[in-house]
């Protein structure tokens, strides 16, 4: 089913919308708040997380930096802290779910 380039193509017939989970990992190590693990989902169409190849364990990198690409659409973004971490999500509701958001608006403030 895998392919060298790490793409997977859709097969709309196939039982599920969620056909093939693609999988990244990043873990933070922050000064202020412990470990943060961030973790791009790509399903169905969006048929890969691409991790940049230039950051490496240990390397230092600032807000805003671009860690990962997920080609096609919006992936599921998981995010877990440790305990003790109070996280409270800001992100603007409309109807049932959230309104589109812009890289760099605010999702949520960490305490």
């Amino acid at each position: 089913m895998g392919c060298p380039n790490k793409r997977y193509g859709f097969d709309p017939s196939s039982i599920g919308w969620q056909v093939v989970e693609t999988r990244g990992c990043v873990i933070l190590d922050t000064s202020k708040y412990g470990l943060v693990a961030l973790l791009p989902i790509g399903m169905a169409v969006v048929n890969s997380v691409n991790l940049e190849k230039q950051l490496k364990p240990g390397d230092k990198v600032k807000k805003g930096i671009c860690w990962a690409i997920l080609p096609l659409a919006a992936p599921t973004l998981l995010w877990f802290f440790q305990d003790k971490v109070n996280f409270t999500l800001t992100a603007p509701r409309e109807g049932d779910g959230f309104k589109p958001m812009l890289m760099g608006e605010e999702l949520g403030r960490v305490k």
